[in-house]
């Protein structure tokens, strides 16, 4: 969430500036628990960003030593059982479960 706050607007790509810079950004959560898992949905209307695709920050040492942010991707990646990213005519749609 943080994230497509922060660079929801930040783009290189001039018709994600062009569609989403004169817009409020709007940011939609779904959160459903079900038998054994949980499922999100998170759609924003900000710049393309892939999930999915995006590299993870590795961490190669003590989480005692880690640097503070930047570790949101390698976190979801490795917590969820089940990661799909959409883009949408609207923005960006991200699916993801968490299995107990």
């Amino acid at each position: 969430m943080s994230n497509i706050v922060r660079h929801g607007r930040k783009s290189s790509k001039p018709d994600d500036q062009k569609t989403n810079s004169t817009h409020p950004l709007s940011i939609s959560v779904t959160v459903e628990a079900l038998p054994g898992r949980v499922a999100m949905s998170i759609e924003d209307n900000g710049c393309s960003f892939d999930v999915e695709q995006a590299p993870a920050k590795p961490i190669d040492r003590p989480l005692d030593r880690v640097e503070t942010g930047g570790l949101g991707i390698y976190l979801i990646k490795n917590f969820s059982t089940n990661l799909h990213y959409t883009r949408t005519e609207t923005g960006n749609r991200v699916m993801v479960e968490f299995s107990g």
